[in-house]
């Protein structure tokens, strides 16, 4: 057999961390997931890496969190983020701290914790021979960094990071990342003209969802001279000027060479965990959805597909009984849907390298069920929605939206007119002379008024985020509210489980690629036939 790399036990308790018990939580009160027998085991805080490609996004997320986003081939050899990346990290503060400047903080890996002297320990694993080496002191008392050697800390985040990619033809693998987001890193790379087109679609994509908060990273400031990253600070205010970014903190790092991280986890920290509603019944995005069987794995040892998302409001506990909306659908030959729902158990809870009995809102979590692997490989149930049997939304075939278009995005009228005006300075000497009459004319720039300044029309091919789910469809029929103005019936091509005044993002197809153009909110729709037969074996556990 060849030899496997050996891989991390996984993590049930750790030393000298309070266990949590569901029974003793006041699920009323929406603060309880910041208590610290939570967040010592699953992060309850989403956060964004946002911005244009090749702008650090995955080296900020490394720095943080230590762990690599780029998991996939065709990622590793393109060094590119592709799908969506997701890593989890802690955030430390010392208990007494000697000033206010900086220092009082650090992020580490999910896997550290603390011990009876507060200080922060990390597993060091050792790749060579498989077995976990001694404990490393990260902070404390014996840490080899000068800077946070000595005193006591105390875990006050733990934050899951959603690492969008950056090129524009993944605008909507990027749409899908932000329904699960509680707020963002926009991330700007120093040496580069600010905004590029993907910074502007990308903070134009957090108005559509009206998050706020959000933390502007100055990243590459190593490679530029302090002058230049101060006359980039100033395009960068002027860029957010009126937009959910206005109020944003500038913080400048190098991600590379791990310096001011220790900044950027304070406003981190200093980030409010939003209000969740723990009472009400469970109800999760599902962001990606997998096999954990190996090739060749006999059918007795078989185990169930694995979904991954986060819990938007609810607790999900260990051996609930839930429900995946739409699940299988077919055809009905009448330009609709039919709609058969999984219905199983919950198999486990993972966070990361911890084992948890119950989830709580906030943080990436993967849910072990009882349902046929084939069914969940390679992301076939991304977009669809899990909750306890009976509370989910209707699934619709046709919707009913109210959109707006936006004006402009930020940025973008600005680089077209710079476009333009080239255009006509090389017009005027004469650098097109060279075509000849029978060749095609010469380039003309794009318009933004072509993407934003016309409504949608009857027939038109969109596309739609709703939730985590993608989803084309095709305009109808468009009617004038007088109170909401512009409502469009868009039939969808696949069926969509949506709640009525829930916040869509719209894209039209642009020059062969889709570009966000607006925002919308659901009214109503036609619902889709749903078959009671559940196509899941266990599921009565």
């Amino acid at each position: 057999k060849m030899a496997e790399i050996p891989r991390e036990p996984r993590v049930s308790i750790l030393n000298n961390e309070p266990v949590a018990d569901l029974d003793s939580l006041n699920l009323d009160d929406p603060n309880v997931v910041t208590a610290p027998e939570i967040i010592c085991r699953q992060a309850t805080i989403n956060i964004g890496l946002i911005g244009h490609v090749a702008h650090g996004k995955s080296t900020v997320v490394k720095s943080m969190s230590g762990v690599t986003t780029q998991r996939f081939k065709s990622e590793l050899q393109r060094n590119q983020t592709i799908k969506l990346g997701y890593a989890n990290a802690k955030i430390y503060r010392r208990v007494n701290p000697t000033g206010d400047g900086p220092g009082n903080y650090r992020a580490f890996g999910s896997t550290s914790f603390l011990d009876a002297k507060g200080r922060v320990i990390e597993h060091a694993w050792n790749y060579k021979d498989g077995r976990r080496s001694k404990h490393v002191v990260r902070a404390g008392a014996g840490a080899a960094d000068p800077s946070c050697n000595g005193g006591e800390w105390e875990l006050i985040r733990h934050v899951s990071f959603v690492d969008c990619p950056g090129h524009e033809i993944l605008m909507s693998t990027m749409l899908n990342g932000s329904s699960v987001m509680d707020g963002a890193l926009l991330v700007i790379a120093a040496n580069e003209h600010c905004p590029q087109p993907q910074t502007a679609e990308h903070l134009a994509a957090m108005e559509a969802e009206k998050i706020d908060r959000i933390v502007i990273v100055q990243n590459k400031v190593d490679l530029v001279e302090e002058i230049d990253a101060l006359d980039q600070l100033f395009h960068i205010k002027e860029f957010v000027a009126g937009t959910v970014a206005e109020k944003s903190p500038v913080v400048p790092i190098s991600a590379q060479l791990s310096c001011n991280i220790d900044v950027l986890a304070e406003y981190i920290a200093r980030m409010p965990v939003p209000a969740r509603n723990l009472a009400g019944p469970a109800r999760m995005y599902i962001l990606r959805s997998f096999s954990v069987n190996k090739p060749g794995q006999d059918v007795e040892h078989l185990i169930g597909g694995v979904v991954g998302g986060s819990l938007t409001q609810g607790v999900l506990r260990r051996g609930q009984r839930i429900e995946i909306r739409p699940g299988l659908w077919r055809d009905n030959g009448e330009g609709g849907f039919v709609c058969t729902p999984l219905v199983t158990v919950v198999d486990g809870l993972h966070a990361e390298m911890f084992d948890l009995e119950f989830a709580v809102p906030g943080g990436l979590i993967g849910v072990g069920t009882k349902i046929d692997p084939c069914l969940t490989r390679g992301d076939r149930l991304t977009g669809q929605v899990l909750g306890e049997v009976g509370s989910l939304p209707d699934i619709y075939e046709q919707l009913e939206v109210h959109y707006q278009i936006m004006e402009r995005l930020p940025g973008a009228i600005e680089q077209h007119e710079t476009v333009a005006k080239m255009h006509e300075e090389l017009q005027s000497r004469n650098y097109f002379a060279h075509l000849s009459p029978h060749s095609s004319q010469p380039p003309k720039p794009a318009t933004a008024k072509a993407l934003f300044g016309e409504k949608l029309g009857e027939g038109e091919e969109i596309l739609l985020n709703i939730g985590s789910k993608t989803v084309y469809g095709t305009v109808e029929h468009l009617r004038i509210n007088e109170i909401l103005s512009d409502v469009a019936h868009v039939r969808l091509k696949a069926p969509a489980c949506a709640t009525v005044g829930e916040r869509i993002a719209v894209s039209r197809r642009f020059k062969h690629h889709w570009r966000l153009i607006g925002q919308g909110e659901i009214l109503g729709g036609r619902t889709c036939a749903v078959s009671d037969t559940e196509f899941v074996r266990g599921a009565s556990g």
